[in-house]
């Protein structure tokens, strides 16, 4: 077994807006939810406690995620805003659900702020490594704030700051800030101000929902620790159209930054000729293998490489590549990466410890 980081999921979104308990096994809850309209919606689970603890994982990025009204398609039913107040006062709540999260299952989840905390939790993770199913050693959460739309004034950074938040992704859609997946674009000056004032307190920047201008723009610009939370490698997906992933020129910018990639076990992400009522076998695991081997290649390195499975985030089962049934089977991409002819010690860092590194290296020492 293998610690695994995953560096992005959208639970505290899934728990206000579908009333999703991840306490419960994914097979628990798509139980529960076989006769609503939320497998539709957002795919049937992918999440829950005895499936992290059956696959091994130890660290998340927590997302705070809101959809802005004019780019909703019905997928995110309560976690949608009309203007910037509705905005902050939707991530306020999912701020809160992370901390109640906490404050009640302090034994499964724990808020992750400094460098102290997390190298507290990795001793406990690494000394409960053999005994995975009896872990009593929790979860950290990392909350990673996903569009910046709920930032109408930049100072109050030190507010989010405060709460916890340690990542921010400044664009999902596009924003005030910078060009994005459904509306590209550079960064603008209010933008430029924005990356400015999260170096000041230590922000960690996330690339991620970029479009290619503003991301080649933010690596070159911010002189903080940046990642790309999830993302795959444009050139390695088949048919592939628009900006969401990532060109061999920004890979590489982001290695030179010491930046981390976070690979996505979607379907659509891996062929775009993918749809629902194609056979379950048309997308597999070595597609994903192949991602991350052409991120090692074209940097030279396994450090620059880690999974951000995006779980949760608009889609589910069976969205996923033919061998997942849900989180519990993370642990197949190191069966798959053996098979391609990694070895241990490049295993162990692309399931976590290159997200562990990044984390000891970025999160404030206090």
């Amino acid at each position: 077994m293998y610690i695994v980081v995953d560096a992005h999921e959208d639970i505290a979104c899934n728990i206000l807006g579908f009333d999703r308990n991840y306490l419960r096994s994914s097979d628990e809850t798509r139980a529960l939810e076989i006769n609503s309209r939320i497998p539709e919606i957002n795919g049937d689970t992918l999440l829950g406690w005895p499936d992290y603890l059956s696959g091994c994982v130890k660290l998340i990025f927590s997302t705070l995620f809101i959809a802005p009204a004019k780019y909703e398609t019905n997928s995110w039913g309560k976690m949608v805003y009309q203007n910037q107040h509705q905005a902050k006062k939707l991530i306020q709540s999912q701020i809160d659900t992370y901390v109640q999260l906490e404050q009640e299952h302090q034994d499964k989840f724990r808020i992750i702020k400094d460098q102290s905390q997390l190298d507290h939790m990795i001793e406990l993770w690494e000394n409960n490594l053999d005994d995975h199913n009896n872990d009593q050693s929790a979860i950290g959460l990392i909350m990673l704030l996903e569009g910046a739309e709920a930032v109408d004034d930049i100072e109050e950074l030190n507010k989010w700051w405060d709460s916890g938040v340690r990542i921010i992704g400044p664009v999902w859609a596009g924003t005030k800030y910078c060009g994005g997946t459904k509306r590209p674009g550079a960064f603008t000056q209010e933008g430029f101000r924005l990356l400015d004032e999260m170096s000041s307190w230590g922000y960690i920047l996330d690339v991620s929902h970029m479009s290619e201008r503003s991301m080649l723009e933010a690596i070159d610009y911010y002189d903080g620790n940046i990642i790309a939370s999830h993302a795959n490698a444009k050139n390695m997906i088949k048919n592939v159209t628009g900006e969401r992933h990532l060109t061999d020129e920004a890979i590489k910018k982001l290695s030179k930054r010491g930046g981390v990639i976070g690979v996505i076990p979607f379907n659509k992400f891996l062929d775009e000729d993918w749809h629902r009522d194609l056979d379950r076998e048309f997308v597999k695991l070595d597609l994903l293998i192949e991602h991350i081997d052409h991120i090692c290649q074209i940097t030279g390195s396994d450090a620059h490489v880690g999974i951000g499975t995006d779980f949760d985030g608009g889609f589910g089962y069976p969205e996923v590549p033919y061998e997942l049934n849900s989180i519990a089977d993370i642990q197949l991409i190191a069966h798959y990466l053996e098979k391609k002819g990694f070895n241990d010690d490049n295993i162990k860092n692309i399931m976590g410890y290159n997200w562990i590194r990044k984390m000891k290296v970025s999160l404030p020492c206090v």
